[in-house]
């Protein structure tokens, strides 16, 4: 794994696109071999196993690769007479490539010694993953120092070189380390660009800069919140809300779940100026309890869902009315877990049956990944049994059998006691 810190090393060099003798190789978003402004992995194209080789001994270029490791990665579970031959075949038709197409000193680009191979480190190489960890950590060096107009700008070009997943066309699974690593990295560097743009109150830059990250990472939740909080700091609340609604149907389509944020806080309005006028007063009522349109129970995110339980329990200790809190979670048939596509499908379908067997006046809540709160008031536990009852009936009929023991309900009620009332105690047996 490479370090985050790059360090300096003098046959990858940082070189200007196109530069006179080097060859450029690119990985972010796309493989490509260039030389002078000529694409040179594309005259190859029928001989997968050759940039095979040479995808990972750029990607391992720190060190010498055994022979046997690469004979298992470019012919898994093959029978071939002579392997040994065979990846010195391959070599030799790699350095033909590069002799052909440049020169023939570029030959040596691949060189061997006792059954080693490895990237040749006087051939001068420019690297789009090098140049892309050390103006990160320039960018980083820059703000530390305190410098952020120059760090914010070194950011920017940082970020720029990172075009999309390391080798994205290759599935092998050697590969996954390294495109997780990278990923990462530029996850990591954008926010703290984010960061310098929020404390500098560039709240239009910072937008624009979320908008293009997601470009690139469509399904980080991190970012899409950093957005949303960039449109609200700015002013924006209507296309801060526009946007929340747009990944909520984004996510749905696209993975079948809600994105797991949780925005309340970002999308408060503005606290605008209240004339002291009765017509201002109806104004404002009528703001507040206009209908939202949306049937069922109340849907939100753990923040909200928690004050709406301190609320509720303060009323409850006055009136002496009964509140239950039902917890719908998913767990293990057997030995196995669901699987993270299956697990996001049974979510989302449990939300659709929580919103249609619930009342208007329940909330719902996605506590975390695999588990859904319910808070039922001014019922009693018969009812509140009831009520769960027919949400796992129904969440059964909807997902057949292969839902089939995978949810499971707790219920308890919101206060230990209530004024009048015997202390109930639900929770210590499932409904079933």
């Amino acid at each position: 794994m490479p370090s985050p810190v790059v360090k300096e090393k003098p046959y990858f060099k940082d070189a200007p696109v196109s530069c006179d003798g080097f060859i450029e190789v690119f990985t972010l978003g796309r493989f490509k071999v260039c030389h002078n402004g000529k694409v040179i992995s594309e005259k190859s194209k029928r001989s997968q196993k050759l940039w095979e080789l040479f995808k990972y001994l750029i990607s391992h270029r720190e060190k010498c690769v055994q022979q046997n490791t690469l004979i298992e990665l470019l012919w898994p579970e093959q029978e071939i007479g002579d392997p040994a031959h065979a990846l010195r075949t391959l070599t030799y038709r790699l350095r033909r490539v590069f002799a052909e197409e440049l020169s023939p000193e570029y030959k040596v680009v691949i060189i061997s010694h006792r059954g080693c191979y490895s990237i040749n480190k006087e051939v001068p190489l420019w690297l789009d993953i090098v140049q892309f960890e050390k103006m990160c950590a320039e960018a980083r060096r820059l703000a530390g120092e305190g410098q952020t107009d120059t760090a914010i700008a070194t950011y920017y070009r940082a970020l720029d070189n990172y075009q999309g997943d390391y080798l994205p066309e290759c599935m092998a699974d050697w590969v996954v380390p390294l495109r997780t690593y990278y990923r990462n990295m530029y996850i990591q560097n954008f926010l703290e660009l984010y960061s310098l743009l929020k404390e500098s109150q560039n709240y239009d830059a910072a937008a624009k800069a979320c908008s293009a990250a997601l470009l690139v990472v469509p399904f980080e939740e991190e970012l899409h919140l950093r957005q949303i909080e960039a449109l609200a700091l700015g002013g924006k609340i209507s296309q801060a809300r526009e946007h929340y609604e747009y990944i909520n149907r984004y996510f749905t389509r696209e993975l079948g779940v809600k994105p797991f944020l949780d925005v309340e806080q970002l999308l408060l309005p503005a606290k605008d100026h209240i004339p002291n006028t009765a017509d201002a007063l109806y104004a404002i009522r009528q703001k507040l309890t206009e209908p939202d349109n949306v049937r069922g129970a109340f849907l939100c995110g753990p923040a909200l869902f928690q004050s709406i339980c301190r609320l509720e329990s303060r009323r409850l200790e006055r009136s002496g009315y009964m509140a239950y809190l039902c917890q719908f979670s998913f767990r293990p048939k057997g030995s196995e877990r669901a699987k993270a596509n299956e697990l996001n499908h049974f979510c989302y379908e449990l939300e659709k049956v929580l919103q249609n067997c619930l009342r208007k006046g329940d909330v719902v809540c996605r506590w975390n990944h695999d588990q859904y709160l319910v808070l039922l008031s001014n019922l009693n536990a018969a009812n509140a049994r009831k009520v769960a009852k027919r949400v796992l009936s129904h969440f059964q009929k909807e997902c057949g059998a292969s839902a089939t023991g995978l949810l499971h309900c707790m219920i308890l009620p919101l206060l230990q006691t209530s004024p009048g009332r015997k202390s109930v105690r639900q929770g210590k047996k499932p409904v079933k």
